[in-house]
């Protein structure tokens, strides 16, 4: 199967016009029938939304790419399972992309247990151009790093994507009650970290005010 990135970059625009967005039925069918043009469809109206996404669960990773090509394979693959319509489409590549973080952090996890060293995990934040904002930023994502993978995830959804707790729960594909009780151990944790490194903390109160 060629790739959605090939598939995308072979479709011209005008060419999309037969899906427009309320044609759900017509779009979800194509999906279904490998049509090439309906995947780059898919890839262009909801590939921005899935990456900003990985970026605010996994911070800058020179891995996304390569990561969001992998959940819209995994659409692919799974789309003759896929029992709703294109206008629930999104929040189904959401659970997608959660799972997918969560697979990468624990196979990071794993080689961090072993001693091995994931080459770029925290790059340079090339948004933070302030010195000591840059520094209190990476802490940050040191102290993230420390999360179990699902409480990171809730974490990263909720506070730095700005989701909605039903939203993360949707996302994670737990009840309501499973999301809140993630993120109440999710800040509580954080803070515990955070309290413990002046740097960090005294960053926390300023964004706070």
């Amino acid at each position: 199967m060629a790739t959605v990135a090939s598939a995308a970059q072979r479709s011209e625009p005008a060419k999309l016009a037969f899906l427009p967005s309320a044609d759900d039925r017509v779009h979800v069918e194509r999906l279904r029938d490998g049509d090439r043009v309906a995947i780059a469809a898919l890839f262009d109206r909801h590939g921005a939304a899935i990456e900003r996404v990985l970026l605010r669960v996994l911070g800058p990773d020179p891995e996304l790419p390569d990561l969001l090509h992998d959940v819209f394979v995994q659409a692919m693959t799974g789309i003759g399972r896929y029992r709703g319509d294109a206008a629930t489409l999104r929040p189904w590549l959401l659970q997608i992309a959660v799972r997918t973080a969560r697979k990468c952090m624990r196979r990071r996890a794993t080689r961090r247990f072993l001693g091995l060293r994931t080459p770029g995990e925290l790059p340079e934040i090339a948004d933070a151009t302030d010195p000591e904002q840059q520094t209190a930023v990476g802490r940050a994502q040191l102290a993230l790093l420390r999360l179990p993978a699902d409480l990171r995830i809730a974490f990263g959804l909720r506070w730095i994507a700005g989701m909605q707790l039903d939203e993360v729960a949707a996302a994670c594909e737990v009840s309501l009650a499973t999301a809140k009780r993630r993120l109440a151990q999710a800040r509580a944790r954080f803070e515990r970290v955070a309290a413990r490194d002046p740097v960090l903390a005294s960053w926390l109160r300023e964004v706070a005010s």
